[in-house]
């Protein structure tokens, strides 16, 4: 071998163990990104270091997997701290001093918090209707399937329902609020109105507004000029607010006026009858207002019923000599035929 080729060998192996040396530092490093990358500060809300359990049970676990052992489960309402966010986990630590691991989306900071719980008090003032759970369903957090799964509720249970946002009814659910699918709830008739509406000839045709059938002593107009000897008048704001019912010793409202809704010619053609319930305000000056479609149908029935309810007007409810804001309830029965 020449002293040549010798030398030329050196260098070559010198390269290669400079690479095996910069290899084993990468991979070094890498280990050690992948240990500590994935775990992130805990985002602290700048305005308040107070966060609270918005779902009805938290469990709080060893370590940020779902199989962990539960160190302790903690009530809504209770307040946390956050030491640190990994993923959809968060370490926290009870107000006992306990750190554990628990699911961040069950865990709000203190503005969000206070925005839900000041939500939940107003709906929770709003009248209840009775409803039914049809099938199986899934509880949520606030109005849509992004927001967090608190609960579950069973087939043939009776739920409150005391509103409706967008395509979720606002439900009580261990003392608190929850969202439930519109379509998992049977929304009972209400007793305290009755329509039965079925089309009769061209009238229906054309949008006019057939009589009603449900009540054979409804002998009200269906136009909108105030029944003689009563008269709206203009009446300050009352600080209570809205009466979800009249309290005892008052008197109800009255209908002096009814517009009956037309059956929309798309949906007889398409063959769909069923109940819409309406839930809205009577003023002190009879009017209706803030009028909601509490149970819907399709091709137009809802609407329908929603828009012939606010044309009503009341003799206005009383208590105590007033007159009084208060809810009220309208099921209107949409039928193909007598």
């Amino acid at each position: 071998m020449t002293e040549t080729s010798v030398a030329g060998r050196r260098p070559a192996k010198a390269g290669m163990i400079i690479i095996l040396v910069l290899g084993v530092v990468f991979m070094l490093l890498l280990a050690v990104l992948l240990s500590f990358g994935g775990r992130r500060p805990a985002r602290v809300d700048a305005r308040s270091k107070n966060y609270y359990v918005i779902a009805p049970k938290l469990r709080v676990r060893t370590e940020p997997q779902a199989k962990a052992p539960v160190l302790v489960t903690i009530d809504r309402e209770a307040k946390v701290e956050i030491v640190e966010e990994s993923g959809i986990w968060a370490k926290v630590k009870t107000a006992d001093g306990i750190d554990g691991w628990a699911e961040r989306s069950y865990i709000a900071g203190q503005k969000e918090y206070e925005r839900r719980m000041a939500r939940a008090r107003a709906i929770s003032k709003l009248p209840s209707l009775e409803g039914f759970v049809t099938e199986r369903t899934a509880l949520y957090a606030g109005p849509g399937f992004f927001y967090p799964v608190i609960g579950q509720v069973g087939a043939q249970a009776e739920v409150k329902v005391f509103t409706r946002d967008h395509e979720f009814y606002a439900v009580e659910h261990a003392g608190a609020i929850a969202y439930a699918e519109v379509d998992a709830i049977d929304l009972a008739p209400q007793a305290q109105e009755e329509l039965e509406i079925v089309p009769q000839g061209s009238l229906a045709d054309f949008g006019g507004a057939p009589e009603a059938t449900s009540s054979p002593t409804d002998t009200t107009p269906t136009d909108t000029t105030p029944m003689s000897g009563w008269t709206p008048q203009t009446v300050a704001p009352d600080p209570i607010g809205v009466y979800p019912a009249v309290p005892q010793g008052g008197t109800q409202p009255q209908v002096v006026n009814r517009v009956n809704p037309n059956y929309p010619r798309a949906a007889r053609d398409a063959g769909i009858e069923g109940i819409v319930v309406i839930r809205a305000i009577v003023r002190k000056d009879g009017r209706v207002d803030e009028a909601e479609i509490m149970r819907d149908l399709p091709w137009g029935l809802g609407e329908a019923a929603k828009e012939a309810v606010k044309q009503w007007r009341f003799l206005p409810a009383t208590y105590n000599g007033e007159t009084i804001d208060v809810y009220y309830t309208v099921t209107v029965r949409f039928r193909l035929s007598g």
